[in-house]
């Protein structure tokens, strides 16, 4: 009999059984699929934190995560196509960083577990990095501010009736920083996504030069803008300062006509030039000399030119660097009335007028 009780024991452990009726404890499958562990997913009762939580993954760049539905009030499955839908294509960040988004939806008992797979066309970091610029001043800094790191990408939350034109913008700041500025870079804007009250504009910068290059050359250029200050330190008049600062360009190299990603560094250091190079680099050493210098954009004989206006002892009068290089004539000073093949706004840069001196006008002239 001992034997007969030992061996019912042991079948009764084998098959997971207890002797005692309180332990007893029974299982019964699922409705439908595999039961998964989730203990970080997050949970959502309707559509509209259906598709928060989507978002919330994006914003942090996770490639993977879990949604649980508890007491939810919807539809589930057609819910989160739709969800999924808007928050990738329809919402700014969405539509900038996700690539695509893979989803699996499983019933287990009264609610669903949601599993996401995301790929990004965008790294977590440059999703980090994505700055709101709600004004025009803050959309104008962060293109400065790229511009002064030589970021080359930039990301930026505007609103839909903002006017913006990046690639201006870039144009804008070289123009008013050469020493820094050595090189334009080319400008690809993206928007993300194409209509909604809101978008992210992606600016892509492309620079030939890399960043270490970029910094040598700016360190050459202020350099180069000191020897000529050093140049000119016994001339006192405006137009003695400019003089000698032509011939400081003409003298350091025969300059052969060309364009380069690098054209102000080209203009004072290497011998390579165009019109806005030189214009630009001249503007450099006139500044650092202490004589007024404007870059002037415009036209000369309808084509896209740049040239200066500079201050000459009271006056202001137009020098074409590039022209008096190319022709061999000195630095040539013009008024208004000598630039007909010229054109330029004139609102925009100081007049440039003959201005006689007192004991030589007369005396209705003195009056008016």
């Amino acid at each position: 009999m001992k034997r007969i009780i030992l061996l019912v024991s042991m079948l009764l452990l084998l098959t997971g059984c207890s002797l005692v009726a309180d332990e007893y404890t029974a299982s019964r499958p699922h409705e439908s699929g595999m039961q998964t562990t989730m203990p970080d997913a997050v949970v959502v009762k309707d559509p509209a934190a259906l598709k928060e939580a989507i978002l919330r993954f994006i914003k942090a760049g996770k490639e993977e995560g879990s949604i649980r539905t508890v007491d939810y009030v919807g539809n589930v499955e057609e819910d989160l196509v739709r969800a999924v839908y808007e928050a990738t294509r329809m919402t700014p960040v969405g539509a900038y960083a996700v690539d695509y988004l893979n989803h699996n939806c499983v019933k287990i008992l009264s609610y669903y577990e949601i599993t996401l797979s995301i790929t990004y066309r965008r790294s977590a970091r440059d999703i980090a990095a994505i700055q709101q610029a709600y004004t025009p001043e803050q959309l104008r800094g962060q293109v400065e501010r790229s511009l002064r790191t030589y970021d080359d990408h930039l990301a930026m939350q505007v609103t839909e009736a903002q006017d913006y034109d990046i690639e201006a913008l870039v144009r804008n700041y070289c123009l008013e920083d050469p020493a820094h500025m050595v090189e334009i870079p080319q400008v690809e804007v993206s928007v993300f996504p194409e209509t909604g009250r809101e978008r992210i504009v992606a600016v892509d910068l492309r620079y030939e030069n890399s960043y270490e290059q970029l910094l040598e050359k700016s360190e050459a250029v202020l350099k180069s803008v000191n020897a000529a200050a050093e140049y000119i330190r016994y001339r006192d008049t405006d137009r003695d300062k400019t003089e000698l600062l032509y011939t400081y360009l003409t003298e350091r190299f025969n300059y052969t006509e060309g364009k380069t990603s690098a054209p102000v560094w080209s203009a004072l250091c290497d011998g390579v030039s165009d019109p806005y190079g030189l214009a630009q680099a001249f503007r450099l050493i006139c500044e650092k000399a202490g004589v007024a210098c404007y870059t002037v954009t415009g036209l000369k004989d309808g084509e896209d030119y740049v040239w200066n206006i500079v201050s000459d002892d009271g006056d202001h009068r137009h020098v074409d660097i590039a022209e008096c290089i190319a022709q061999d004539s000195g630095l040539r000073r013009r008024t208004d009335w000598d630039m007909d093949r010229y054109y330029w706004n004139a609102q925009l840069y100081p007049a440039c007028v003959t201005v006689l001196p007192v004991e030589n006008m007369t005396q209705q002239e003195v009056v008016s």
